[in-house]
């Protein structure tokens, strides 16, 4: 009776595999490769190039492989990628957008402002993001405008932020920022001949703290947030604890079973994913913290983007859309601050 069931049981499995699995994994390695190709390769944005026509299951990778071995041979540490611009479209200094599938995904490289500009002032439609894509980082930025699709929500949301970015206003937080500055080299200096410290380190926490007083026109230096690694709970900086969480929740999407398995972004089935939630959970606690603290505040500054959502009636009475924003902020600075450097 035992052999029976257990035959019965690895005809299902295997039968399952070659009529439900093998189609599927057809589907998301081939054909939805040149579904996509054909997308991206129709649209009204005339400046895409793609760095060559992707491979099913393996994508770019052959293009991209003669690099690799230059790279190699000439112990050279740049990145794969921008020695790929480099040789194909004339360096950095190209604008447009540059398709690459990393294995079966794509991915789009924005080298153009104007392009830029159309995401984040006027209309958001030259091309709308994928689900999985907010999926991956919505524990941190929640329900937030970068990954929002174009419709009358996200119009609502890009107006009421758009004062932020007058000249007015960028003048009224230039002094925010250098008062920050000045602090962090205040750490700097008061370090005793002999001793070392991490100055990349402390870059980028002046970075974080610079976007955190722009934002919200306060002092986090000295905030300190739940960090879980390894199952233990501690006390960190809040700006490490931001970067950290953002570095993971960026990384996490070339992890082997979301690549190969789309579905999984959603459920967080590692233990390293469960913390990783946990820690974006305590990012937007931080922020929740420095909303409340402004919110009792009788004199709230009026030159940060947080005073701004504060007095628009979409946001005014929504906590969770304020810290939504806040963090899209902050984690668009500190992305771009890196690439940058």
């Amino acid at each position: 009776m035992f052999d029976l069931i257990l035959s019965y049981v690895w005809l299902i499995l295997t039968r399952g595999f070659l009529y439900i699995a093998l189609p599927y994994y057809f589907y998301t390695r081939v054909i939805d490769v040149y579904l996509s190709y054909y997308h991206y390769s129709n649209q009204e944005y005339t400046k895409l190039k793609c760095v060559g026509f992707p491979m099913p299951v393996f994508g770019n990778f052959f293009q991209t492989l003669p690099i690799l071995k230059k790279l190699l041979k000439n112990n050279d540490n740049k990145v794969p990628f921008t020695k790929l611009i480099e040789e194909k479209f004339g360096g950095p200094s190209y604008e447009g957008v540059i398709l690459h599938y990393v294995a079966h995904k794509p991915r789009l490289y924005i080298c153009d402002p104007k392009f830029c500009e159309g995401i984040y002032v006027t209309q958001n439609a030259h091309y709308n993001l994928t689900p999985n894509l907010r999926n991956l980082f919505y524990c941190f930025t929640g329900g937030s405008i970068l990954f929002s699709q174009s419709n009358d929500h996200w119009r609502a949301r890009r107006k009421a932020m758009t004062p932020a970015y007058f000249k007015e206003k960028i003048r009224g937080v230039v002094k925010l920022a250098g008062l920050t500055v000045k602090n962090s080299i205040t750490r700097m200096k008061v370090v005793k001949e002999g001793q070392t410290f991490e100055v990349m380190e402390e870059i980028l926490k002046t970075v974080s703290e610079v976007l955190m007083s722009v934002s919200m026109s306060e002092d986090v230096s000295t905030l300190k947030i739940d960090y879980w690694k390894n199952g233990k709970c501690t006390k960190e900086d809040m700006s490490f604890v931001f970067r950290d969480t953002l570095g993971h929740l960026i990384a996490r999407a070339s992890a082997p079973h979301i690549i190969m398995f789309p579905s999984l972004v959603p459920l967080n089935v590692t233990a390293f994913e469960r913390e990783m939630v946990k820690n974006a959970t305590s990012c937007r606690e931080g922020i929740r913290q420095l909303l409340k603290k402004r919110k009792d505040s009788p004199n709230a500054h009026k030159s940060d983007l947080l005073s701004i959502l504060l007095e628009d009636p979409l946001f005014a009475h929504d906590e969770e859309a304020c810290i939504d924003e806040m963090i899209t902020m902050w984690a668009a600075g500190a992305t771009t601050t890196a690439h940058g450097s």
